[in-house]
C-alpha cells in the first residue's frame, strides 16, 4: 500500500576524523492528509445533510457555466423545496424535521454523480445542476431535465420514517432553468429556477415547471403591486365597502348585518380586486398589519351606528396563526366601544387546517371575549364534517359556488339542502351567499334558509350608501334601498 510521507534530509558536516552524513527522516502524513480532507468536507458540505452547501454549489454553478459557454451544450439548475415541511415540524418538532431532512439528504446523495450535482442551500430548500455531456440538442436536454426531476419526486415521495407510530410522506415542488436560454449567469438562472418552483407552489406543489418569460412579467408586476400596497396602506388610500346580510319571510327582507370588505384602487393601476392583492399580502407578511386596519376600522365605524346591526371582518390563514390575536381583538374592542356579540369573525376551512390545534386555540380564546365564528366558503375546504365538529362556529355560510348552479346543477341542489338540514341538527345559523335570481332566492326560502346575501339584496357600498339603515333616526321612519328593493325598518 502506498503511504503519502514527507522526506527530511539533513546533512551533518564531516570533522576531522569522520565523513560527512547525511540523514533521513521520513514522517507519515496520512493522519494529516485524512484532518484536511475532512475540514474541506466540512466545508464544502451541509452538515445535516452531507449533501454540498450553497457555497461550494456556487462554485460548482460558476465552473459549469464556464464549460458551457466553451463547449456551447447547454446546463440545467433546479430548485427543489418540500411541500408542507414547516406542517411536520409544526406537528412533530424540529428534531424530527432535522431526521427526515438527514434521510432525505441520503437519498438525494444516491442521484450524485459527474452530471448531476445537489445541494442543500437552507432549511428545506436544495438545488441541483445537470450537465449534458454530449447533448446539445435541446429536446433532449429538456427530455432528460424533466427524467431527473420526476426521479427527484420519486424519491422524496417514498414515506420518511418519523417514530414507531409515524410515517410523514412529503412531496415536492421542483422548478427548472436552463442556461443560457433561462438566464445569463449564475444569478439570473437561479432566480428564474426558483420563481418557477413558486409557480409550482401556488398550484398545490408536487410538480414540475420550466421557467417562461411570463413568469418575469408576473414577478415584476407583483413586486410592483407589493409596493403599491405597501403604499396605500401608509397613505389612506384603502377603503372598506359594505354588504348588506339579509333575513328573509317570503318578499320581506330586513337587513340585520353588514359584511366590510376590503377595497383598493391604486392611482396607477386603478381598481385591484381583492383576489389579486389579497395573496400578495399574505406572501410578503402585510396581510397582519392589513388585516388590523380592517377589523379596527370596521368595528370604530359599526360603533357609531345608532342601529345595532352586526359587523363581519374575514380573517385570513396567516392571521389565524398568530396567538395574540385574541389580544388584538380584545383591544379594539376595548378601543372602539363596540359590543362584542355584534362582531362576527368570518374563517375559512383551508386556513384551519394548516395547524388545526393551534388554530383550535385561538378561535376558543377568541370566542371567549364574545364574539361570534362564522364559516366561510364552507363546502370548498378538506373536511368540512369535522371542521364542524371540532371548531367553536356560530354560523356556517354557503359558498356561493353552490348557489350559482342552484338552478341547473342537481349536484348543487342536493348540497345546498344538505348544508341546510345539517346546520338544522347541528343547531347552528347558516347564511347563503352569492343569491343574485329570484329562482335562488325562492329555493333558498322554500328550504327555510332565511339569511342571505348577494347582489340581490344590496351591492358592497361605502357605508354612506346605507346611511338610512345603519342611522334610521336620521332619515324617514320607512325608508327603502334604492338599487336592491329592500325596505327596511
Amino acid at each position: 500500500t502506498a503511504i503519502p510521507v514527507e522526506v527530511v534530509r539533513r546533512e551533518i558536516p564531516a570533522d576531522e576524523i569522520s565523513d560527512a552524513t547525511v540523514i533521513f527522516g521520513l514522517r507519515d502524513l496520512r493522519e494529516r492528509y485524512a484532518a484536511e480532507n475532512h475540514i474541506r468536507f466540512l466545508a464544502e458540505r451541509d452538515a445535516l445533510t452531507k449533501l454540498l452547501n450553497r457555497s461550494t454549489f456556487n462554485d460548482r454553478l460558476a465552473e459549469a457555466l464556464t464549460k458551457s459557454d466553451e463547449t456551447g451544450i447547454p446546463l440545467t439548475v433546479m430548485c427543489i423545496d418540500f411541500d408542507h415541511f414547516k406542517e411536520l415540524n409544526d406537528s412533530f418538532g424540529h428534531i424530527a424535521g432535522d431526521h427526515a431532512l438527514r434521510e432525505l439528504g441520503e437519498r438525494l446523495s444516491e442521484l450524485f454523480s459527474d452530471n448531476v450535482v445537489i445541494a442543500r442551500v437552507g432549511g428545506d430548500e436544495f438545488v441541483a445542476l445537470l450537465s449534458h455531456p454530449e447533448q446539445s440538442d435541446m429536446d433532449n436536454v429538456i427530455a432528460r431535465s424533466r427524467e431527473t426531476a420526476q426521479q427527484i419526486l420519486d424519491c422524496v415521495a417514498l414515506p420518511v420514517f418519523i417514530n414507531a407510530e409515524h410515517r410523514a410522506k412529503l412531496s415536492a415542488s421542483i422548478g427548472i432553468a436552463h442556461y443560457p436560454t433561462d438566464g445569463n449567469d449564475a444569478e439570473s438562472i437561479l432566480f428564474h429556477a426558483d420563481l418557477a418552483m413558486y409557480r409550482v407552489k401556488q398550484s398545490g406543489g408536487n410538480d414540475i415547471v420550466f421557467y417562461s418569460s411570463e413568469m418575469d412579467e408576473e414577478y415584476r408586476f407583483k413586486r410592483q403591486l407589493s409596493s403599491n400596497l405597501r403604499h396605500a396602506m401608509e397613505n389612506g388610500q384603502l377603503e372598506l365597502h359594505y354588504q348588506p346580510q339579509c333575513e328573509t319571510d317570503g318578499n320581506d327582507q330586513v337587513i340585520h348585518s353588514f359584511e366590510a370588505l376590503l377595497r383598493w384602487t391604486d392611482p396607477e393601476l386603478g381598481s385591484i380586486p381583492p383576489g389579486r392583492f389579497i395573496p400578495i399580502a399574505e406572501e410578503t407578511g402585510l396581510i397582519v398589519p392589513l388585516g388590523e386596519w380592517v377589523l379596527r376600522t370596521a368595528c370604530k365605524e359599526a360603533a357609531r351606528w345608532k342601529n345595532p346591526l352586526g359587523i363581519g371582518v374575514n380573517l385570513s390563514a396567516v392571521q389565524l396563526q398568530k396567538h395574540e390575536l385574541p389580544e388584538l381583538v380584545a383591544e379594539i374592542l376595548n378601543e372602539t366601544g363596540l359590543d362584542p356579540k355584534r362582531l362576527e369573525l368570518e374563517v375559512t376551512e383551508t386556513a384551519l387546517i394548516h395547524n388545526p390545534a393551534r388554530s383550535m386555540k385561538i378561535l376558543s380564546d377568541t370566542k371567549k371575549l364574545g364574539v361570534r365564528i362564522a364559516m366561510d366558503d364552507f363546502g370548498t375546504g378538506y373536511s368540512s364534517l369535522a371542521t364542524l365538529q371540532n371548531f367553536p362556529v356560530d354560523r356556517i355560510k354557503i359558498d356561493q359556488s353552490f348557489i350559482k348552479k342552484l338552478v341547473s346543477n342537481d349536484q348543487a341542489i342536493a348540497i345546498v339542502r344538505a348544508v341546510i338540514n345539517l346546520s338544522r341538527d347541528l343547531n347552528l345559523e347558516v347564511i347563503a351567499e352569492g343569491v343574485e335570481t329570484d329562482e335562488q332566492a325562492s329555493f333558498l326560502n322554500d328550504h327555510d334558509c332565511r339569511s342571505v346575501q348577494g347582489y340581490k339584496y344590496g351591492y358592497p357600498k361605502p357605508i354612506s350608501d346605507y346611511a338610512h339603515v345603519v342611522n334610521p333616526a336620521e332619515f324617514p321612519e320607512t325608508t327603502a334601498n334604492r338599487d336592491s328593493g329592500i325596505e327596511t325598518v
